[in-house]
Formats: C-alpha cells, structure tokens, sequence
C-alpha cells in the first residue's frame, strides 16, 4: 500500500469520526417524575414513580422519601416496573401531611456506574415552601479505584508491549533478554489477575455505598454478580484470566519462543479481556452502541501497544556498555522497527480519541467548565508530551550506539500519568449532561436567525430569538414568533409557545418547555406582517445539570 493510498484511508476514517459521533449521556438521567419537581399537590401521594434515560439495573437501587424535618416517611421497597425496566417506583404507606418534601433516589445505570439524586415537591401549600432545584450527580473516581484502574492498565500494556516488541525482534535476541521477558508477562498476569480480582469488592464498596470492611459481606458480593452486568462481565474475565494462564504457560515454558504461532492463543485470548473492558465504558449507553464499544476497544488496545512497547523498550535494552555488540544491534533494530508500529498506535489513538471528544462533549463550554472536559484536557496535553518525547527518542535512538532509556522512561512516567486521567474519565458523568448555555444563528431567506437558551438544562430556561436581515439591522415587521419544540429521540409530543417581542427584532420569554435532557429539534417560526412566514430548525443538546 503505497502512502498515498494510507493517507487517503487516514483521512476517510477521520471524516467519517467526524460526521457520525456518538452523543451520549452514558450515565442514566431523570426524565419524569411523578410527583414532579416542585409540583404542589392537593393531595398526598400514593406512589412515587421516576422514569429514567435507559434501563437501570436490578440491584442497588432505592427511593426514599423526607419531609421538610429530615424525617424519613414509610415506603415499599423501591421495585422497578415489570413492564418498562427504566421507571423504579414505591409505594407511600407512611402519613404524608401538608409540608415540603424531598424524594431522594439512587440506581445503578445501563453501563454500571451508579447515580442518584433528589426531588423536591410540596403538599398543600407546604410548610416553609420554598422552590429547590431537582439534582442528579454520578460516582467520583476515588483513589482505590484510581489505584486498581492503572495498575489494570499498566499491566495491560507490560502483557502486551513486551510479546509485540519481542515478536518485532523475530527471534533475534540473546537467553537473557528472553527470560526478562517471560519473568515480565508473568508479572503482568499477575497484576491483572490482582487488579480484577479486587475489582469485584471495588463495586461492591460503589453500589452499595459501603467501606471495604463491609464489601466483602457474601450478601453484598452475591448482590452485586447477581443483580449489576457487573457480575457477568466480572465472571468473564476470571474465565479469561485462567484461560490467559494456561495459553500463557503452554507460549512461555512449553514452546518457549517468540513467534507469531506461539502466541496466537495467547493474544485471541488478551484480545478477549481488552473486549470485556469496552464492554463496561460510556459507549454501551450510545445510540451506536457497538460502534463506540469498538472504538474504545482500538483506543484501549493501541494505547496499551504504545506504552507497553515503552515499558519493553526500558526494561529490555541492553543494562552496560559491555554488552555484546550483536544484543546492542538486535535492540536498535526492534526500537525502529517498533517506531512504525507506534506511529500507527498514535494514528488510531488520535482517531479513536477524536470520536470520543465528539461523542461525549458538545460544546466548548462543555470541555471548559466540566470535570469531564478539564480531565480531558489534562489526558491530551499528557498524550501530545508522550508523542513529542517519542519522536525525540526515536529520532535520537536512530542514530548508532545512542542510549535512550533515560528518555524513555520519562515517557512512561507521562504515560502513566494519562492512564491516571483514563482511570477518573471513564468513570465520571461525560460532559454531555453539562453542554452549556446554547446560542446559534441560522441564514434563512436573507435573513438572520439567532436562538439563544440559557442555561439549556431540563427544567426552567430563558428563550431569547434575535431576527435580523442581511445587512445586520434589526426586523421588525414581525406579527409574532413561535418557539416549535420536539424531542429528537423519545417519543414525545411536540410543544409550542408564543414568544413575546421585548424590544426591536429581540423576543424572551421563560418557562418549562424542555422537560427533559437529550437532543432536541427547536423551530423558530417568524410570521411577518404581510402574512410571509420562514422557519430556522437548531438542534440543541440539553442538558441534565
């Protein structure tokens, strides 16, 4: 394939990344409840019901309701609808008298990660009524997840690094640089056989809100294989892990060479686990599910190639000056052999990456003023270090007899330090819950159309519509300006509203017209005084908080 023809490729899969992102909120949201936020009842309630974005999972959920006191009122145990796996309700046994009340919930969502938030109405009048916002927040990494996550990553990419770097050498390498490397991907089993294995009471401690001296309880640890797609997916990779074993012992001691054959099983099976691990990430609550699962299994797989072959080159380089000139030269020929291999993890990397940055932050705003955007920001500036040290090293490491190991390792240090960042991204809320104010301005008919909501959250907002003509002078032979809105994913009817006109060409208005959070289509709708009429469509992304 000639460079032309890769480029051609290159920039085809970077148009397509481009033009079909997945949006995802990957956490569940509240898109109704009953009673709603704020609602003022005439009379008590029976029930509370909470409709969610997607499907909430079997375990690990409950409602609980308080008045204005703090004290708790007697419910059912919070059951999910038979009939739609994304409403959980209960039933209200305890007294419900005239008085503020809050409903305050927790689920476990579709991709695992749990979520919980409050609701507030009111009963009567309600005592010392005052209006409060409906809150929703997901889980914040914290440092034993952190912890396990990057030691998983880590040895991830020993595993791996270590075979692809050998497999480059072709055999050419001394018996002291073979047993580094089997002693290498042993420990790295082993530290993915620790990282999974303490995996299971990592999210045990998450759904069931408990210290690591209650994890371990059978009933919690039985709740949580049984009730999470956790569970199944955490069987998964213990079978692979032993599977992983006894491929990794028949590649090591049995054959005890470096060859693509030798290592086949062994990588079907790597390959399997890398699987499991995409399976578990925001993409499973994608419109494009499998899309972005395979995504994130090429982000993960080549990011695990590029620092894994650091870790090889580190650790398998040639420790003095006496070593055997033929060892030196078997080395330096793997080093730029394994450039071409790390060019094409970066290319993947960056594509994959784009994808993602597309899928799950819409806006600006949203990668400026959420921790899932600064997190981000803080993984590409570390991604663009490792790439500028590793065309330094590998420019350097070119030349005859140049040691690069000192450099190599301050690239894996960065490298560590961006799967820290991955270890916290893939287990925060995605920016999409937090797009910020929106504001866009649509041609139509030589004229200037320009929406603006804020804050484009579920729930209250300010709608502002500024018509203008080409030249840029304020319209103002309008009879009237309708606000059309409609859901682009739920089946939802669509609302409408009249916009008042608060000044030349500038019509605000407020209220409650985008009930829930997700892609919206608005319509606005400018009929003019001589009965002419042009419409301007946005689409929006609102957001949950």
């Amino acid at each position: 394939m000639n460079k032309k023809v890769s480029w051609l490729l290159l920039l085809l899969m970077c148009i397509v990344t481009v033009l079909f992102p997945i949006q995802s909120f990957a956490h569940a949201y509240v898109i109704s409840s009953n009673p709603s936020e704020n609602a003022v009842l005439k009379e008590p309630p029976k029930q509370i019901r909470i409709q969610f974005s997607e499907s909430i999972q079997t375990g690990f959920h409950s409602i609980t309701l308080v008045n204005s006191s703090g004290k708790k009122v007697a419910t059912t145990s919070s059951k999910i609808d038979p009939h739609n796996g994304s409403i959980l309700e209960v039933n209200i046994k305890g007294k419900v008298s005239k008085d503020t009340y809050t409903v305050q919930w927790k689920a476990i969502s579709a991709d695992g990660h749990p979520v919980q938030g409050v609701i507030p109405f009111n009963v009567g009048t309600g005592k010392g009524s005052v209006q409060a916002e409906a809150k929703t927040s997901g889980y914040v990494p914290q440092a034993d997840m952190i912890i396990l996550r990057v030691l998983l990553y880590i040895s991830f990419a020993l595993f791996i690094g270590i075979i692809m770097f050998n497999l480059l050498i072709q055999q050419q390498y001394s018996q002291k640089m073979k047993q580094r490397s089997i002693k290498g991907i042993w420990i790295a089993w082993i530290g993915m056989t620790i990282a999974i294995l303490l995996d299971l009471p990592l999210q045990t401690t998450i759904n069931a809100n408990v210290s690591w001296l209650h994890a371990f309880q059978p009933s919690l640890l039985i709740k949580t294989l049984t009730e999470t797609s956790f569970g199944i997916i955490w069987l998964i990779q213990l079978a692979l892990l032993v599977a992983l074993f006894g491929t990794n012992y028949l590649s090591t001691i049995v054959r005890n060479q470096f060859s693509l054959k030798s290592w086949m099983e062994t990588l079907i099976v790597f390959i399997g686990l890398l699987i499991t691990k995409s399976i578990t990430s925001h993409a499973t609550s994608s419109n494009h599910e499998w899309l972005g699962m395979a995504m994130d299994f090429l982000h993960l797989l080549f990011a695990s190639i590029w620092v894994g072959g650091l870790i090889a080159i580190f650790l398998l380089s040639p420790s003095n000056a006496s070593a055997p000139k033929d060892e030196k030269m078997w080395y330096l020929h793997a080093v730029q052999r394994f450039s071409i291999l790390a060019f094409i993890a970066v290319a993947v990397i960056i594509i994959t990456g784009i994808y993602g940055s597309l899928a799950y932050i819409p806006t600006w705003y949203a990668l400026f003023h959420t921790v899932y955007g600064k997190t981000l920001i803080v993984k590409i500036v570390l991604f663009f270090i490792m790439l500028g040290m590793g065309a330094y090293h590998f420019i350097k490491g070119s030349r005859k007899g140049r040691n690069i190991r000192r450099t190599v390792l301050f690239e894996f240090v960065v490298g560590v330090l961006v799967m820290v960042a991955v270890s916290v991204l893939t287990n925060l809320p995605t920016a999409m819950s937090a797009p910020g104010p929106f504001s866009q301005t649509k041609q139509v008919q030589q004229h200037q159309v320009t929406l603006q909501v804020s804050p484009n959250v579920e729930g209250m907002n300010e709608f502002k519509v500024r018509l203008k003509d080409k030249n840029g002078h304020r319209i103002t032979n309008v009879a009237q300006v309708t606000l059309k809105f409609e859901h682009s994913t739920m089946n939802m009817n669509a609302t409408t509203m009249i916009i008042p006109e608060k000044s030349s060409g500038v019509y605000e208005k407020k209220g409650l017209y985008l009930n829930m959070a997700g892609q919206w289509k608005i319509t606005v709708h400018v009929l003019t005084k001589s009965l002419d009429s042009y419409d301007a469509q946005f689409q929006a992304v609102v957001g949950s908080q």
